[in-house]
């Protein structure tokens, strides 16, 4: 029996419409219910939205906002749901848990994983029956609320905190509930697509949201969501439960060798120990051979009933053309550059700088930031930086000399085109932009400047789009000599 329906979306969409709506039905049906909202939905809700909402120009901490909603829906659940679904009534709710999703994961950054836990605590395992999402595109959606609260006050706008955001954050947050919708929908169908590609920066939830779903499959308690205690999410925590494998490099290995994706086609011929779906999770994807490629390439073309295959990796490049066009693919954002820095300073002790330098140059990415040294990277960008100055117009000695010079370890010539990749972007964004907010290399900005004056866009775009295909083919394995000397051929016949 139904009994709470929520109303995600973003700002906008049309919640309050649909649920004034609904609720003007279910009273001509003569059925009881009550219409709330989250942030506000009690007395003491009320007040936490004016703090949450109304804090003028003070600057509010992620964990801080989290907390805040956590507290409003604790109440909330407590003081308004519960002893409403108790007396018979169906409770109409203008946004739950998954604005905690979208808003404080997607949008900020947050652990979607420990998300869940907290909101698990938050709601008392309080999950909807029925969710609506409602969904427009973002520039539609504010331009809506402006409207709105326009009429409200007699033409002048109060906009909120969250209406302040950059149009960025917004997008993120749409994308979150797009996410969360396109997965739960095919979760509560039983119409899961036989193979997703999750595609995204490292450090940002790829593999986290894998194994979430896997456990949603095959929790026990069977709502479409997962539980995090009963033995089937214990056992995928724990890695090893019978039908939820995760494939990655054999330890001393760089590789997925095409023996082990033989060995998973041949497992997921088995009959499941459960009887739900056999799950493979392959990370990173990018790291399969060529033949692990081709072989795995079969099995998604005649996937075996009962299976579901996720394919994680920071770049679709280094995948087969045919191998991605059989996978519906995933998009995952970077987390914004103030979020990483947040971490960086309360979790990890770093200093101001120290994490705004490295925030800056994990592009999104806690994880790679973490492992980021500030000292060892500013030396190897001295380097490289002072390598693609020298490459001039049809000196091809030099980008000879310069391709040797790098070809020397697989990670170390990765490690240059990762950070080529980011000088180039910054070249195109100021080329274009002139604007130094979202560059990766800040602290180069007087070298970024000349440079992005001195070559025109076409051959900027040029440089990074075949940054990008080097990397691809690095991580393919191909010879690596021979892809910088054709990379670097390339950007001094452009010049």
């Amino acid at each position: 029996m139904i009994r709470l329906i929520t109303f995600e979306g973003g700002d906008g969409t049309g919640k309050t419409t649909q649920v004034r709506a609904l609720e003007e039905y279910l009273q001509q049906q003569q059925r009881p219910c009550l219409v709330t909202r989250e942030p506000g939905g009690t007395a003491l809700g009320k007040l936490i939205r004016k703090v949450l909402l109304e804090v003028g120009d003070n600057e509010v901490a992620s964990s801080t906002e989290l907390f805040l909603y956590l507290a409003d829906r604790s109440q909330h659940v407590h003081e308004t749901i519960l002893p409403a679904i108790n007396a018979g009534k169906i409770v109409l709710c203008d946004r739950f848990t998954d604005s905690t999703l979208a808003y404080q994961g997607y949008g900020r950054g947050i652990d979607l994983k420990w998300l869940r836990q907290l909101n698990d605590a938050a709601s008392g395992s309080v999950r909807p029956d029925l969710t609506f999402l409602l969904d427009c595109p973002v520039d539609i959606g504010l331009a809506r609320t402006v409207r709105r609260q326009a009429e409200a006050v007699n033409g002048r706008v109060r906009e909120d905190r969250f209406e302040r955001e950059k149009i960025e954050f917004h997008e993120k947050v749409r994308a979150g509930f797009l996410e969360l919708a396109i997965l739960r929908s095919a979760l509560e169908r039983d119409r899961l697509h036989h193979a997703y590609l999750f595609v995204g920066p490292e450090g940002v939830g790829k593999r986290t949201v894998a194994v979430a779903y896997a456990k949603a499959v095959h929790c026990e308690k069977g709502n479409n969501n997962f539980c995090g205690q009963c033995t089937n999410c214990a056992r995928i925590s724990d890695g090893n439960h019978p039908d939820v494998r995760i494939i990655e490099p054999l330890m001393d290995k760089k590789e997925i060798s095409i023996q082990q994706i033989r060995e998973l086609e041949r497992d997921l011929n088995y009959r499941s120990f459960t009887g739900k779906r056999k799950i493979m999770i392959i990370d990173p994807a990018v790291s399969m051979n060529s033949s692990a490629q081709n072989a795995l390439l079969k099995t998604l073309e005649e996937p075996p009933q009962e299976t579901l295959i996720i394919l994680i990796a920071t770049n679709s490049g280094g995948l087969l053309p045919t191998l991605r066009s059989r996978c519906l693919r995933l998009s995952f954002a970077p987390l914004p550059r103030r979020i990483v820095a947040d971490h960086l300073r309360s979790k990890r002790g770093r200093t101001v700088d120290d994490a705004e330098f490295l925030a800056a140059m994990s592009m999104g990415s806690i994880g790679v930031a973490l492992n980021l040294d500030k000292d060892e990277l500013i030396e190897m960008r001295r380097a490289w930086t002072g390598i693609l100055s020298s490459l001039k117009a049809g000196d091809y000695q030099s980008a000879m000399e310069a391709a040797e010079a790098l070809a020397g370890s697989r990670d170390e010539t990765l490690k240059f085109l990762k950070w080529a990749e980011s000088w180039y972007r910054d070249l195109l964004i100021y080329r274009v932009t002139s604007d130094s907010d979202e560059l990766v290399n800040l602290d180069m900005l007087a070298q970024i400047g000349h440079q992005a004056a001195e070559i025109g866009f076409e051959r900027i775009d040029s440089a990074l789009v075949k940054t990008v295909g080097a990397a691809a083919e690095i991580q393919r394995n191909l010879n690596r000599r021979m892809v910088l000397e054709k990379l670097f051929f390339d950007v001094i016949g452009r010049r």
